[in-house]
């Protein structure tokens, strides 16, 4: 077992032993992190600033060896909103997507970006064939953002294309939805609450799913955070042996840990938002 000091000191392409070859990785509160950089929300700089950042980490989690990130890119309650960012968002996640500069980045770094879930969004449709005519010639990464334009739009797409197709495993109903073999995703960073749905997670992506909930807001590109999930996720909870004859040894020694009465998941509100609580009070 590698120690997390030497974890820590090992160059960042060497990470990749220890990284998924699937992820999912859906940050929340973008518009709080525009907030703390003081920006506006519903300013014509906010969707720009924000690509920016969403390159920054998710570059950040290819270099460590992933090879394919699942994102989301506009679930329904947004279309749900009122005021000037429901009145612009179509269009901002088409540009932020899908744009001039957009591309720019994407053959720069040779990543592959589709977007899957935008049929009845002509806005989002055209950015998805827009990516798919600029695929790189060659690309070891491959970016897959999510549009839920409904409730229940996921599966609709999962239902019909599984319909279409015949598929009757898995991998079958994968290759159907997204055109190819995916490996499933055995790692999910998230924000804030945990909690999930279909607009957050493709369920039909889903492994054994080792799951993450930074507090932080918006994209992050924190190398310290990454190499402390996937050193928990390739050492520390890598717990299960087949022979658990010793397995229980210690737990009368452990009473008072495993008596807590902390509960994951409880939080407190703070101002419009909800936040963590680490401890039981």
């Amino acid at each position: 077992m590698t120690s997390y000091e030497q974890f820590l000191a090992l160059p960042l392409e060497e990470l990749a032993y220890a990284a998924p070859t699937t992820m999912v990785y859906t940050p929340g509160g973008t518009r709080r992190r525009a907030v703390l950089a003081g920006l506006s929300a519903t300013s014509d700089e906010y969707p720009e600033w924000s690509r920016r950042r969403a390159n920054e980490s998710i570059g950040l989690l290819f270099r460590c060896g992933v090879q394919h990130v699942f994102g989301n890119a506009l679930c329904a309650q947004q279309l749900d909103e009122v005021g000037r960012h429901r009145e612009r968002v179509l269009a901002w996640t088409a540009e932020g997507l899908a744009g001039e500069r957009a591309l720019e980045d994407y053959a720069r770094l040779g990543w592959r970006v589709r977007i899957f879930g935008a049929k009845g969004l002509p806005a989002l449709e055209e950015a998805a064939e827009r990516l798919v005519a600029a695929t790189p010639a060659t690309w070891k990464h491959t970016l897959w953002w999510a549009v839920t334009s409904e409730p229940g739009a996921h599966w609709r797409m999962v239902f019909e294309a599984v319909h279409r197709s015949g598929a009757g495993t898995q991998a079958e109903a994968i290759r159907a939805v997204y055109g190819e073999d995916v490996p499933p995703a055995t790692l999910w960073l998230g924000f804030g609450k945990p909690f999930f749905s279909s607009d957050m997670f493709p369920l039909l992506i889903a492994e054994a799913v080792q799951c993450y909930w930074d507090q932080r807001p918006g994209f992050v590109a924190d190398e310290a955070l990454l190499r402390r999930i996937l050193f928990d996720m390739a050492h520390t909870r890598r717990t299960w042996v087949a022979d658990k004859t010793d397995r229980y040894r210690d737990v009368a020694a452990q009473r008072e840990l495993w008596d807590t009465r902390n509960v994951i998941g409880l939080g407190r509100r703070v101002g419009n938002f909800w936040y963590n609580r680490t401890e039981w009070d």
